[in-house]
């Protein structure tokens, strides 16, 4: 694939995103530049502290001392933004003042020929050459992210450098030529980096946009699976009961045996697909409202109704008159999803419902005696493994009860039968809060 041309760049649908990119990866870098430029400044001050009068030590140490405090000024204020996505006036300053930072640097570093070189030897001078040629040739994110800024910096550097060793005598004109090509060197370098950064940036942004869909598209699919198989679940276990009811009253038992076999076979598979969508980021859209829970108890009830009747079970309430506050439809949803469990492994029974507080928590419990299908229940609660119940399933609730941050705890008691119990968190219970 070519290298995208700066036009390219900025015709690019996601210009903005490359230009926050760019910026980021410039920024997380120059700090540490400046770090090195600035300790540099003072060891090479030392290679000539013999031969520089005090006055020019100490206007050296003040420049470098004033620019160092500048730069960590302005690398501690993005800082503090670090991560707010910015609009594209916001870059061009952050732009102007990072160039602004580079004029002083190379202000700065430009005077030092004119400070060190009048009294030092050739050798100290190679050697201050050298370390500037190194210092400025360290490869980095910052000579291609924005080259103007680097050459802005390197170029009166390199000049000071050039024009003073071609004025002094001893040192011939190869070291002359030797600073003028590591200065058109490092710029070359650092504009053809730039294409290569660039380009690698907006396959990065690319990328990301890319993840960014496909989450956004499995966690749509997540959702709709979801709802397909709760949708579905309802009128296959209502005539799964029909079914039941129907060869216990004609006395075929073998062909109501089949049937219902087949229909098993259809909700296990339908559990497998609901139970393998992710539902644990489904955060994003919750509902928070303030209710009563017999509010909850007759929105969850209403569409059981008739599974209800069918069954021959009466559900008896126990509720508390306390406030709640969460998502009432998921929550809906996991009442919903439990009754269902047991009404359909019960028949001619009590189902106990009670919403109460203890020591400032709510509990939510539902409990049978007789309950035939439950025997996997407990260990599916406690060990993950999937269990064989119906409606949405153990491993559904289990996923929507975490969304809530509700603890869920499935367990048999010699008194009430099977008892699945619910715990509100805090923020659920404002009443008891206070």
């Amino acid at each position: 694939m070519p290298l995208l041309t700066i036009r390219q760049h900025k015709q690019h649908p996601l210009f903005s995103l490359i230009e926050q990119q760019r910026f980021t990866l410039f920024m997380k870098e120059v700090g540490s530049r400046m770090v090195i430029s600035a300790l540099l400044a003072f060891g090479l001050s030392l290679l000539f502290i013999e031969q520089v009068e005090t006055h020019y030590l100490l206007v050296w140490y003040l420049g470098t001392i004033s620019i160092s405090m500048l730069s960590y000024r302005v690398v501690s204020y993005y800082k503090k933004v670090e991560g707010v996505q910015l609009d594209r006036a916001s870059i061009d300053q952050w732009r102007g003042r990072n160039m602004l930072l580079s004029v002083a640097w190379g202000a700065l570093w430009s005077s030092m020929p004119f400070i060190f070189f009048s009294h030092a030897t050739p050798d100290q001078i190679y050697f201050a050459l050298a370390a500037v040629i190194m210092a400025s040739s360290i490869p980095s994110i910052s000579m291609g992210c924005y080259p103007e800024i680097y050459i802005t910096f390197i170029t009166p550097v390199f000049l000071s450098l050039s024009i003073n060793i071609y004025t002094m005598d001893g040192l011939g004109s190869t070291t002359f030529y030797l600073a003028c090509f590591a200065w058109l060197t490092l710029c070359t370098f650092s504009l053809m980096i730039h294409k290569n950064q660039i380009d690698l940036i907006v396959k990065s942004v690319e990328l990301e946009n890319t993840k960014e869909k496909l989450s956004l598209a499995n966690e749509s699919k997540d959702y709709m699976l979801g709802i397909i198989g709760h949708d579905l679940r309802q009128p296959i276990q209502s005539a799964r009961l029909y079914i039941s009811l129907l060869c216990d009253k004609l006395g075929k038992p073998e062909a109501g045996e089949m049937a219902i076999e087949s229909l098993d076979v259809t909700l296990e598979n339908l559990n497998r697909i609901v139970s393998k969508s992710d539902l644990k980021n489904r955060e994003t859209l919750l509902t928070i409202e303030t209710f009563s829970p017999q509010s909850l108890i007759d929105a969850t009830l209403r569409p059981l109704e008739q599974m209800i009747q069918l069954s021959g079970n009466r559900i008896d309430l126990d509720l508390e008159n306390i406030s709640l506050r969460t998502d009432v439809f998921i929550l809906e949803r996991i009442l919903e999803n439990i009754l269902r469990n047991y009404l359909s492994q019960t028949h001619q029974n009590t189902i106990n419902v009670s919403v109460k507080s203890l020591d400032g928590e709510v509990y939510i419990r539902v409990w049978c005696l007789d309950v035939k299908g439950y025997d996997s229940a407990e260990k599916s609660a406690n060990d993950d493994i999937e269990p064989q119940l119906k409606g949405y399933g153990l491993v559904i609730i289990e996923r929507l009860c975490r969304i809530l941050q509700i603890k869920l705890s499935v367990y048999k008691s010699s008194e009430e039968g099977w008892v699945t119990e619910l715990l509100l968190p805090d923020h659920m219970n404002p009443d008891m809060r206070s």
